[in-house]
């Protein structure tokens, strides 16, 4: 290890942390901090500037080791010049995470000190010893993964259960426990859906109007009651591995869709309800979920869903509807980028790529307000517009034809020369007569195939009957939209192509069979009355000036309509 030499003392760091808080964890946490305090006291030239403390907390990520990120702002900060830990994997045992994070500070100036790996990130070779010894980490981390899988599933066999308590039953050594009180409710729940007919939120409804308390404290919902009649095990049975975790870094659940085998156990255990009533209940279930046209129209209920673009990272926005301290409801679209990951941009420790968005969200309102200006401005303009959609569709079919004209043209001037090729060739004696003749009649197959495609495309040129009726039929299509006035959601739907948002907070909206775009401003408002976070719709709109509209103007083509939500602009 390099030696690390300074005329001044140096305030150093150290980093702590154990996987889980067992008893033996927690001493061997105990041991780290001594450790490190005697390692650091033993240098005169050192001062402790903190020990930073992850406890029970994973190593294959660091999204949830707060004292990690703490002790990563603080480096920003340049509290410290100096961190020490005990292996790369107490640090990280994603080598992404362990290459990324030590950049990081040296970046800031900061090295690392792996004491039992005998690594210092200063180094020359720095990097390139703690790539191979990470990577030895992550793999040893997936082994672990792979033995503790492997050995729940053979419990899971033996019937072991794998989970937590739930209403009726309580959950111990892994074993189930009918809990009376609880299994009182789930029959009630059972009864009044299957026999009594009540749909689920009337029950969610009744159950708290009872005062009977949920398992988790929570109100009930809809969500739980179908949870609750879905559920198998309390008809006896036992199904497991419902979940699974593909990544063994991130750790995340997902539904098991069919990835790996179910482990399934029938009358496992003691039942709380009849195995007939549980069937009956999964049929009731089935006659009542709404169809696969149904469940399209449920997905696809707002105006804008699926059509709202974010220009920063591509994402989709989605609609969201939060309830202010007034008690009125502010409808709102939101990159889902930045409803996942946040508004700062960072590296994700998994992938290694860039998540997080800046752009902030958008009020339903206002996109209403938008397409009412788009759909003022189109009846306006309606010649000008109608003009303009006939000549750019004449521009597409001409440029279609010349395009597949010039690359059939371009083929069969290939063929040709290759054809004068294999004639010199069979001159010069490269090839027999016989292979002559194969590859010459296979060439001359391709020519003409070729000169009857070229044939045929001047005679489609020639031929605008046709491209004048779709031309016409789009034209008609476009007028009915101009001329019908309609601003409803349903209407909207069908005209609206695209919304894009980019940072500026300028949108853009492409119509559907329509040509040209329309832009709008929109000013961004950190607060509003009755809102701690949300502004009100009407206050997300900015006046355009005078000359920000001339200038909009200007650097804009025809085709480009720029106006703000309240007033619209003219077109250049």
């Amino acid at each position: 290890m390099t030696r690390i030499q300074t005329d001044r003392i140096l305030k150093v760091a150290a980093y702590c942390r154990v996987s889980t808080d067992s008893n033996d964890q927690a001493n061997s946490l105990a041991s780290q901090q001594s450790y490190f305090k005697e390692y650091i006291e033993r240098n005169p030239m050192w001062e402790l500037y903190d020990i930073y403390v992850d406890e029970g907390i994973t190593g294959t990520s660091t999204k949830k080791r707060k004292a990690f990120n703490r002790m990563m702002v603080d480096a920003q900060l340049k509290k410290y010049d100096l961190i020490i830990t005990k292996e790369i994997s107490r640090f990280a045992r994603n080598t992404l995470d362990s290459i990324y994070y030590t950049r990081k500070l040296k970046e800031y100036g900061i090295g690392v000190i792996f004491a039992n790996d005998n690594l210092f990130t200063l180094d020359p070779d720095a990097e390139l010893r703690l790539t191979i010894m990470a990577s030895i980490a992550q793999e040893e981390s997936r082994k672990t993964s792979e033995r503790v899988k492997w050995g729940q599933k053979r419990r899971m066999e033996q019937g072991v259960v794998f989970g937590k308590s739930m209403i009726g039953y309580d959950v111990r050594d892994g074993k189930l426990y009918i809990n009376p009180e609880g299994a009182e409710i789930v029959r009630k729940i059972f009864h009044k859906y299957t026999i009594e007919r009540k749909g689920t939120c009337t029950i969610a409804r009744e159950l708290k109007e009872e005062g009977i308390p949920t398992f988790t404290n929570k109100n009930w919902t809809n969500t739980v009651i179908l949870r609750t009649l879905r559920n198998e095990k309390y008809c006896g049975d036992l199904v497991q591995k419902k979940t699974l975790t593909p990544n063994y870094l991130t750790h995340e659940k997902v539904l098991n869709r069919g990835e790996e085998e179910f482990v399934i156990i029938r009358d496992h255990h003691e039942p709380i309800i009849s195995r007939e009533l549980f069937e009956l209940t999964q049929k009731e279930l089935e006659r009542r979920s709404p169809s696969d046209e149904q469940k399209k129209k449920l997905g696809n209920r707002y105006c804008f869903s699926g059509k709202i673009t974010c220009e920063e990272c591509g994402s989709s926005f989605v609609f969201h509807n939060k309830k202010l301290r007034s008690g009125n409801y502010f409808k709102y679209w939101q990159c889902y980028n930045r409803r996942q990951n946040g508004k700062t941009k960072h590296i994700d420790s998994v992938t290694g790529k860039e998540v997080g968005c800046s752009i902030d969200h958008i009020a339903h309102d206002d996109l209403k307000n938008i397409m009412a200006s788009v759909i003022e401005m189109m009846t306006a303009d309606k010649s000008r517009l109608l003009s303009l959609l006939k000549k750019q569709l004449e521009e597409v079919f001409l440029q279609s034809d010349n395009n597949d004209f010039e690359r059939k043209k371009e083929q069969f001037d290939k063929k040709t020369e290759r054809r004068k090729a294999l004639v010199d060739l069979y001159l010069d004696k490269c090839i027999t007569r016989e292979e002559f003749k194969e590859m010459s009649v296979q060439l001359d197959g391709e020519i003409e195939s070729l000169k009857t495609e070229l044939q045929s495309c001047v005679a489609n040129t020639l031929d605008r009957e046709k491209k004048d009726e779709i031309i016409a039929e789009c034209v008609a299509y476009a007028k009915a939209i101009l001329t019908s006035g309609e601003n409803n959601d349903e209407f909207i739907k069908q005209i609206l192509e695209s919304m894009t948002v980019s940072k500026d907070n300028i949108i853009t909206v492409k119509l559907n069979l329509l040509p040209f775009k329309w832009k709008f401003a929109l000013s961004s408002v950190a607060t509003a009355a009755g809102s701690s976070f949300y502004p009100k719709a009407e206050q997300c709109v900015e006046e355009v000036s005078e000359n920000e509209a001339e200038n909009a103007q200007r650097d804009h083509s025809t085709t480009d309509v720029p106006i703000s939500v309240r007033r619209p602009l003219s077109s250049s």
